[in-house]
């Protein structure tokens, strides 16, 4: 939660400087030229001024502002001052809550969070109201939640700190609700219990604080980002799409450039090859969004599913991984969670030392003392004995097939891959350095993505059949849809469908679409098909030329907003002008002369019903469709031609011995189910591309898989033209 600190320590330290106002009677003129040679960024000249305040009229302002001054230098040194100083102000002002939380925070900084809590508990008791002190407390204890929960120190047995992590929980949990009935929209009161409540997986706590905060306060864009991840991980993704694009809109646009565009880049050139770095800033957005054209999970819906996920994945990591000025999505941690997403687990190796080896040092050499000036109130002259061994936090992701390790070098929550250890202080991931690993990871696996659609999915049984069209070549999409038996006609009428069929060409834009509502609809056949499971039988048409695309075909049922989809490719039919060729052949439970009542398909004046699962029995009756294209006309200006069928049984189950006895039994007369059937019959038509269809009777063949061909030879030219599909007999 590095971005929440980064935040409160700029809140704690605005908080401490007061009124700048001159009519302030605590203002004197020292303390005004000291703000004065800050705002200018003389901060020498600002110390000078800020000292002469001190001591002059011992007054808190300069004491806050000086103590700021030599924390955000940055050194040992300075720090040590810095803590030097507000400790003398705190013994001058011991009731000052002020300097109390400054003293606090600089402990915390500098590792010493214990300490840092007890003084957070001296400004508590001095006045438990205090927003800034409760949120301090609550944040620091849910950090510490954060160190225990799942965490682990291995030494000749391992420690688990279970029972610890539970009792810092509820005391945050404690002081962020107290706080929040000081202030019921405090942003980083409400924040952290946001992140507090999801780090304990109750994410769903979480989320009316932010609901309240985004409402109240809209311009609020990290309440906007939280609560669309929080809709999202809890399955509320229709409500988690404009969250995001309400956050997106309050970026700033370097940030909402990094958010949409180069936060991908890592998954389109995974290596970072530098191939897109030369494309202009628009081919390379184009680039992007195509990207994600192409792995979205669902055309029909307003958003992109797959682009929600990844949102959600650069949210989440610059919410909890952002370090100083580096944004959570450039971190380590960031790129693996926004490749991988969420690990299966998470275990944090706490850091320790090895007691066994010390080493006496000297502080005051002089390559020390470059590195760790010693503070004024040091001896000149320090040795210790130290240990010089140990072993650094290490946070251990598990995605089942794989391990990654992350170590905090810094000691400062800088977690970064793990490496070969070349230090005495050496990470605690015992395997290849992920370091190593991810360089192959991203090479071979850039990214892992299940979809997460929010909504129920069920089976669509859908297949495609191509025709001849005027102009163009007929794409018929023949659907089932399953319906609640007992409620299958009721179900149709108040809910329907929404069906969609896309076509896509290699660079994934989108070619033609095709998108029909069925709802009441008198062309929907209710069927039983598949074990007595009510099926919606319907067709959607699209009309496209002879190339080889992506198709995607989905549904989505308005009843309880159930998905279902079908994908693969699929190369459209040429069909030609002047030579003998067969069309795909529909499976159909009817076929008749076309009436006033609509059908699923209605084509050269007749109406099909199709069935898409190719389920058949005795209740239902078989019927082929398909037809047959430039047959020639002879003398009599008529079209002969010769239809062959063949059904055979695909033996795909029975073994060598039952096949040897059903064919013996054949032979002398006892079998009693067949598992062939050739049929050849001659038509006589007046149009040179003929519909031709026709009913079969299986009712004494064997249960089972068959294969269907239909081969024509035009009588008058002598071409020949076949085309092939499957049953499924069930007797």
């Amino acid at each position: 939660m590095n971005i929440l600190k980064v935040t409160l320590i700029i809140i704690l330290f605005s908080s401490v400087g007061f009124s700048i106002c001159k009519n302030d009677s605590l203002c004197n003129s020292y303390y005004l030229k000291g703000l004065e040679a800050l705002q200018g960024n003389d901060s020498s000249l600002a110390e000078t001024d800020f000292k002469k305040s001190i001591s002059e009229r011992h007054d808190i302002q300069a004491y806050l502002k000086l103590t700021q001054l030599y924390f955000t230098k940055g050194t040992i040194n300075y720090r040590d001052r810095a803590k030097e100083l507000i400790q003398k102000a705190i013994l001058n002002n011991p009731k000052s809550i002020d300097c109390r939380l400054l003293y606090a925070l600089l402990l915390e900084q500098t590792g010493y969070k214990h300490n840092a809590l007890d003084e957070y508990g001296k400004a508590y008791a001095i006045d438990s109201s205090d927003a800034r002190t409760l949120i301090a407390i609550g944040k620091l204890e849910a950090e510490e939640f954060n160190e225990y929960k799942n965490s682990v120190m291995i030494d000749n047995t391992a420690h688990s700190f279970t029972n610890l992590a539970g009792d810092c929980f509820y005391a945050s949990e404690k002081y962020l609700k107290k706080a929040l009935t000081v202030d019921s929209l405090n942003t980083q009161a409400i924040m952290q219990i946001a992140f507090l409540y999801e780090d304990a997986n109750k994410p769903l706590l979480g989320i009316p604080y932010l609901e309240r905060l985004a409402k109240k306060r809209s311009l609020e864009k990290n309440a906007h980002l939280y609560l669309a991840l929080l809709y999202y991980k809890t399955g509320k993704v229709q409500l988690s799409y404009p969250e995001y694009q309400k956050a997106i809109e309050l970026m700033k646009p370097e940030e909402r450039n990094d958010f949409i565009y180069n936060s991908a880049k890592m998954l389109i050139d995974p290596t970072n090859s530098g191939k897109y770095d030369s494309l202009s800033e628009n081919d390379f957005k184009t680039k992007i969004e195509l990207y994600w054209k192409a792995n979205d999970p669902l055309y029909l819906t307003k958003y992109n599913e797959r682009l929600l996920e990844h949102y959600s994945r650069v949210a989440y990591a610059n919410l909890r991984f952002s370090y100083k000025d580096t944004p959570g999505w450039k971190t380590d941690r960031g790129e693996v969670y926004i490749r991988y997403g969420e690990p299966v687990s998470k275990t944090r190796l706490r850091a320790q030392y090895d007691n066994t080896v010390t080493e006496l040092i000297d502080f005051s050499s002089p390559l020390l003392s470059s590195i760790m000036p010693l503070s004024p109130n040091m001896q000149a002259s320090y040795k210790g004995y130290v240990n010089t061994r140990g072993y650094l936090k290490t946070d251990m992701w598990d995605y089942g097939d794989i391990t990654l390790g992350f170590v905090d070098e810094s000691q400062e929550g800088k977690f970064q891959f793990s490496r070969k250890n070349n230090t005495e202080f050496k990470g605690q991931f015992f395997g290849e350095s992920t370091e190593e690993r991810i360089k192959y990871l991203r090479r071979n696996v850039p990214v892992t993505y299940t979809p997460n659609l929010g909504r129920p999915l069920f089976s669509l049984i859908a297949e495609i059949v191509q025709f001849k069209g005027a102009n163009l070549t007929d794409i018929l999409i023949n659907y089932a849809a399953p319906l609640k038996k007992e409620t299958a006609s009721s179900s149709l009428k108040e809910s329907g469908y929404k069906y969609g069929m896309f076509l896509f060409d290699g660079e994934m834009k989108e070619l033609f679409s095709a998108v029909d509502s069925v709802k009441n609809s008198d062309k929907t056949k209710l069927v039983s098909v598949l074990k007595d499971t009510i099926y919606a039988i319907n067709s959607l048409k699209i009309s496209a030329p002879p190339i080889k695309c992506f198709y995607s075909f989905e549904a989505i049922r308005n009843e309880d907003n159930g998905a279902a989809r079908k994908r693969d490719v699929l190369s459209i039919r040429k069909f030609p002008e002047d030579s003998l060729t067969v069309s795909d052949i529909i499976l159909a439970d009817d076929v008749e002369p076309a009436t006033e009542k609509k059908a699923p398909i209605n084509r050269k004046n007749l109406s099909i019903y199709p069935n898409p699962s190719h389920a058949f029995s005795n209740d239902k009756p078989l019927f082929i469709y398909y037809e047959a294209y430039n047959l020639k006309m002879n003398s009599e200006k008529i079209y002969n031609f010769e239809q062959k069928l063949i059904v055979e049984k695909i033996d795909n189950e029975q073994s060598g011995i039952t096949k040897a006895v059903n064919s013996v039994l054949g032979l002398v007369g006892l079998a009693k189910s067949k598992d062939y059937l050739s049929l050849t019959s001659k038509y006589q038509v007046k149009e040179k591309d003929a519909p031709v269809y026709l009913q079969i009777d299986m009712t004494d063949y064997i249960p089972g898989d068959y294969t269907l061909k239909i081969a024509v030879k035009d009588l008058e030219s002598g071409e020949e033209s076949s085309a092939q599909t499957n049953i499924i007999w069930e007797k």
